[in-house]
């Protein structure tokens, strides 16, 4: 069960991520420097109640509703607030030039009556439809949005130092996910647990701790 701060890190984190913005924008927003925000980020100082009211003013929000969650504040959030990423802007088509006139078979010279209309402008196409995507759900992509959620809060929501921190702990985090996608499966993978220290060799060549002992006793 995470504590009000921790849920609020976790929010202020979740919702830069939404709008793109970095520490220093955040920080400027509510009156604050980005150092101040990291450490209140970091879990090194705490967000007053002033604090709340200017994070939820700026992000168009109630402070109740900045204060229930990443999920629910996440959809209070304004649609204006959200960068549009993958429109496509129709470009405007430049005027179409009209044919040059034709002279007619029977006349020695075009004139004026013979020449030809102008051909009409074509109309602009307009570009197709960006199709929507529904984010994936279930057990395994909440998951993965809990691990990233929970790297950016461990960086303050600098989303290029969490990115830094999922990239070194890529191998166990996919190894967990395999852990948990193998749940009813018919085929199990197999886990070796660490070797206990009184069986490691002490030398490449030499015998481990145990074997060491048995001969001792023996002796």
């Amino acid at each position: 069960m995470m504590s009000t701060e921790e849920t609020l890190r976790l929010t202020v984190a979740a919702l830069m991520q939404l709008t793109r913005e970095r520490q220093p924008d955040v920080a400027t927003a509510i009156g604050l420097t980005q150092p101040q925000l990291s450490r209140r980020q970091s879990g090194k100082a705490s967000w007053t109640l002033s604090d709340c009211d200017r994070l939820a003013a700026h992000w168009g929000m109630s402070t109740l509703d900045l204060l229930a969650g990443p999920t629910h504040a996440a959809d209070c959030l304004p649609t204006s607030r959200r960068p549009t990423a993958g429109t496509q802007t129709a470009m405007p088509l430049e005027p179409p030039t009209t044919a040059p006139p034709a002279p007619r078979r029977a006349a020695p010279a075009p004139t004026k009556e013979t020449a030809a209309a102008p051909t009409p402008a074509a109309a602009p196409s307009s570009p197709p439809p960006t199709p929507h995507r529904t984010a994936p759900a279930g057990p395994l992509p909440d998951l993965i949005r809990d691990r990233v959620l929970a790297a950016l809060t461990e960086a303050g929501g600098d989303a290029d130092a969490a990115q830094a921190a999922l990239i070194k702990s890529a191998v166990p985090d996919v190894m967990r996910l395999f852990a948990a996608s193998r749940v009813g499966g018919r085929y199990e993978h197999s886990e070796f647990p660490p070797t206990a220290d009184i069986l490691q060799k002490r030398r490449q060549k030499g015998s481990d701790s145990i074997w060491v002992q048995s001969c001792i006793s023996s002796s």
